[in-house]
């Protein structure tokens, strides 16, 4: 079984970018992408025994890391600056992305919301500057 993730890519669409931006630098030390698990029901039991159980709703979080100061990082930058409340007003962004792995496996997530972002560069001890990680989150996975 192959589970070489080389040549994984994401694109992001937004207002900003609405052409969309393609990221495809993955840190040396960092994921690249990561979607937290979601909790999708719950199971309880009743006085007498018997199995009580709901649908769960939820919200989906993805995080992407890319390279400090690459193209990927300035293009995140930039739709985080955008992201924030300007003077007073409220951004109404939606970020749609598509997850696209080497082995023809996609991922879509549609109406998303950058929700943390680095606002500035941490260094390392090594002397290098640490991984950017964003933050995105939402309730639809289309695909």
């Amino acid at each position: 079984m192959d589970i070489t993730a080389i040549g994984t890519k994401i694109t992001l669409i937004d207002l900003l970018f609405p052409q969309g931006i393609t990221l495809t630098q993955a840190p040396a030390d960092g994921t690249f992408w990561e979607v937290d698990n979601s909790t999708i029901a719950n199971v309880s039991v009743g006085l007498n025994c018997h199995q009580i159980s709901w649908s769960t709703p939820n919200v989906i979080t993805l995080r992407i890391s890319v390279i400090p100061n690459s193209e990927d990082d300035r293009n995140l930058k930039a739709m985080a600056s955008y992201a924030r409340p300007q003077s007073l007003t409220p951004n109404i962004d939606s970020v749609q992305i598509y997850k696209q792995e080497v082995n023809g496996s996609k991922s879509i997530y549609g109406d998303f919301k950058m929700t943390e972002a680095p606002m500035d560069n941490t260094a390392n001890a090594d002397g290098s500057f640490a991984t950017r990680t964003y933050t995105f989150q939402g309730v639809s996975k289309v695909a």
